[in-house]
């Protein structure tokens, strides 16, 4: 996978590594699922650390309050993403007879 490219990870995938990490899903498993998905690996590291899953593969209880924060602060981006895509363009019309310009 090309590592410029940007890769999009969905609130359903957090929801998903959340939920299975919480039935006490193996890191291997997670890690070979994510990454059979097209998850880069470094992608896969960060998730499971996001969930508190360190190398040795145990959970941070914190886990949660920290899922919490990152799943606020990816919806936050995405709503600034949103509305910057449309943001600056103005069209530009000339010569509008008074109904036109008034509508």
């Amino acid at each position: 996978m090309d590592s410029n490219k940007v890769f999009n990870v969905t609130t359903e995938w957090f929801e998903w590594v959340r939920e299975n990490v919480a039935l006490g899903v193996k890191k291997e498993t997670l890690m070979s699922v994510l990454e059979g998905k097209g998850f880069p690996p470094n992608i896969v590291s960060a998730l499971l650390e996001i969930f508190g899953i360190a190398p040795s593969g145990k959970t941070d209880p914190c886990s949660e309050l920290r899922f919490r924060k990152i799943k606020w602060l990816l919806n936050s981006l995405r709503e600034l993403s949103d509305l910057s895509e449309g943001a600056g363009k103005i069209a530009e019309r000339s010569q509008l007879d008074q109904t036109e310009f008034f509508s």
